[in-house]
């Protein structure tokens, strides 16, 4: 009674792998519409069963897999009729019966359910790293659009800054070339070319402080800042664009920084 009322599906094979019982479960599992159609069933021929688990059933060993049990080929090789179609998950425990005459003991469990609420919940899974992804790459174009709205705002500040920096390069070339006759001073000579070098060195500065402002590098290591020279050089970037505003509307814009230590 213990082995018909299961809700598991059960079979007992003989020694040859013949098919000698089997519980009301197991036909429900595979939708068996005759009990008739498995007096010729045999364990060693169910398509379904691979050849490496076939051989290492023969050789005692004991059996447990989750799989896909095909009905369509069980349909093909006419081993039963069934009411089933399609592809059906399997949990299956084969254990070799160690007696004289021997034997196999099936235990299988239709878990189709359990791997369909597995496909829904892998698929929800990639759908929402799908979102997220695109949620990231949506957050990047802001902040790259809103980068390259604020440089617009910046630019006359920039301007400035830039214009200021070329000055000594300008200035002190100009006079190099236009007084050939320094260049014997040595020292001074040297003087000037530093002093090139240094605008020079402070333009390339500017430069790198817009590409990173416009196009910061993910793989760049962040760094701590001092944060009242980063307000100091905002209110030097912006204060040329706030005077021509300002200038236009005859009103006078005048900011004070403090900073606690």
């Amino acid at each position: 009674a213990l082995f018909e009322e299961s809700p598991i599906g059960l079979e007992l094979f003989d020694g040859s792998g013949n098919l000698v019982m089997f519980n009301r479960a197991c036909l429900e599992i595979f939708g068996i519409l005759d009990a008739g159609d498995l007096k010729t069933f045999n364990l060693f021929k169910v398509p379904n069963l691979t050849e490496e688990r076939r051989e290492r059933l023969k050789k005692g060993g004991v059996l447990r897999y989750q799989a896909p049990f095909d009905m369509e080929l069980v349909k093909a090789n006419k081993l039963y009729r069934t009411s089933r179609s399609g592809i059906i998950w399997l949990d299956v425990l084969m254990v070799p019966i160690k007696t004289q005459a021997g034997g196999f003991l099936v235990q299988v469990q239709d878990i189709s359910g359990l791997k369909l609420e597995q496909h829904k919940q892998e698929q929800a899974n990639r759908q929402l790293k799908d979102a997220l992804e695109q949620l990231k790459r949506t957050e990047a174009q802001i902040i790259r659009s809103e980068r390259l709205g604020a440089l617009g705002q910046m630019a006359s500040g920039i301007s400035h800054e830039f214009n200021n920096v070329l000055v000594p390069i300008v200035g002190y070339a100009d006079f190099l070339l236009g007084s050939q006759d320094k260049l014997d001073n040595r020292e001074e000579t040297i003087k000037m070319l530093r002093m090139i070098l240094s605008a020079a060195m402070d333009a390339r500065d500017i430069i790198r402080r817009l590409q990173d402002f416009v196009r910061p590098r993910e793989d760049e290591a962040t760094e701590m800042v001092y944060l009242p020279d980063l307000v100091e050089n905002v209110v030097m970037l912006l204060r040329p664009r706030w005077k021509e505003e300002m200038g236009v509307r005859g009103a006078t814009v005048s900011i004070k920084t403090a900073f606690n230590d």
